[in-house]
């Protein structure tokens, strides 16, 4: 049984679970999981590490995913999710080189960081993670002005100033090579656009000031190896689209201020590895378009406030696990196009105030009760059609309650 400390074990668990139940020895994919588990005609659950219990994914600890009413016919999941919120820990033998550190104008707290949530090597691997001479040459001469000069020479940032400065916007730009950066001054900072775009190397960043920060936008764009992120304050925010674009690597992300963001527009885009969203204030937000565009991982999403969006289109593209989705306001939406194209696992769904045509007809399973909800709570003034897969066509369309739902609302028909 293998350890369950990342998305790998997690899945290779989950398979091993569903092959002990129905007796199969073949690979599994995951867009598979939940047909298996819905084939499953034991009654019982599938169970993992020995425990029977429902799903919820939550940050380091036994995940409980809680299968609501619209379930029909899912078995009980329990994953572990112990994985770090940060690139360094215990899991790693590796010593950053302090003294080398120390030489680029680093203190003793921004090496411990860098220490504890920055190092992803191991002890034998030291020799390789040195601060070269080339790199320490720097200290006097990089400036908060010139980085884009040196950025091909920059591995670990040397200390510069950066307590006058109102925008950091792609200030690390296109620095492929910067592994770590010790703490900074931006508590003068409104504009953090792009900071760290295209930064592939980048493992971890310290606690920043960012008290002032209304523009987040594109932030931690195509941050591939970046596992985690401090606590922010993000109460003056407005922006947030392309904030964490491209994560491929990040797992979770601490809880954050959204209550005067506006824009998510590709917020979590290509978040392969996330397994989980805190509770996110989305009152103000109009544009959520792409928002969770290629989550791969992402089984649940909290419940979120889309009373003014109007832009919904590809929001949960190619999010092949999501399995549920809570109540989501579409009265003021226009646009909804591949909203839950590739959704393979989607069961349950409440929709709300449906104007607009839209498809699911790549979610086989999608419950009785999620469509049931959506034709009695449309407001649809004109036909519109939604398009199911054809064996939820078939499972769903001569359904007694569907057929009279139907009856009940003459705008809506469904399709395959």
């Amino acid at each position: 049984m293998a350890k369950n400390n990342n998305l790998k074990d997690f899945l290779t668990d989950l398979a091993d679970a569903i092959r002990s139940k129905t007796g199969e020895a073949g690979l599994i994919n995951p867009q598979d999981f939940s047909a298996r588990i819905a084939s499953i005609q034991t009654g019982g659950g599938v169970t993992i590490n020995n425990q029977d219990k429902n799903i919820d994914i939550v940050e380091n600890g036994t995940t409980e995913v809680v299968a609501d009413a619209g379930f029909t016919g899912l078995g009980k999941v329990v994953v572990n999710t112990n994985v770090a919120s940060s690139g360094g820990g215990s899991r790693w033998t590796g010593h950053a080189d302090a003294d080398g550190l120390r030489a680029i104008g680093w203190t003793d707290d921004d090496i411990a960081y860098y220490q504890e949530n920055g190092v992803n090597w191991n002890a034998e691997d030291d020799e390789y993670h040195k601060v070269t001479d080339d790199n320490k040459a720097l200290y006097g001469v990089l400036t908060a002005n010139n980085i884009s000069t040196y950025k091909d020479r920059i591995v670990y940032l040397p200390k510069i100033d950066t307590s006058a400065k109102t925008t950091l916007k792609n200030m690390f730009q296109n620095c492929y090579s910067l592994v770590g950066i010790p703490q900074l001054d931006t508590s003068k900072a409104t504009s953090m656009n792009g900071m760290f775009y295209y930064c592939y190397s980048l493992v971890s960043i310290p606690p920043l000031n960012t008290s002032s920060v209304t523009n987040m936008g594109n932030m931690f764009n195509y941050c591939y190896s970046l596992v985690g992120i401090p606590q922010l304050d993000t109460s003056k925010a407005t922006s947030m689209n392309g904030m964490f674009y491209g994560c491929y690597s990040l797992v979770n992300i601490p809880q954050l201020n959204t209550s005067s963001v506006t824009n998510m527009n590709g917020m979590f885009n290509n978040c392969h590895s996330l397994v989980s969203i805190p509770p996110l204030n989305t009152s103000s937000v109009t544009n959520m378009s792409y928002m969770f565009n290629n989550c791969y991982s992402l089984v649940n999403i909290p419940q979120l406030n889309t009373s003014n969006v109007t832009n919904m289109s590809n929001m949960f593209n190619n999010c092949y696990s999501l399995v549920s989705i809570p109540h989501l306001d579409t009265s003021s939406v226009t646009s909804m196009s591949n909203m839950f194209s590739l959704c393979y696992s989607l069961v349950h769904i409440n929709l709300t105030n449906v104007k607009l045509a839209y498809q699911m007809a790549d979610s086989a399973l999608l419950s009785k009760e999620s469509l049931l909800y959506l034709i009695n709570n449309e407001a649809s003034t004109s036909a519109i059609t939604i398009k199911l897969k054809a064996y939820a066509y078939t499972r769903l369309s001569t359904d007694a309650d569907i057929v009279a739902a139907l009856a009940a609302h003459p705008n809506i028909s469904i399709s395959q």
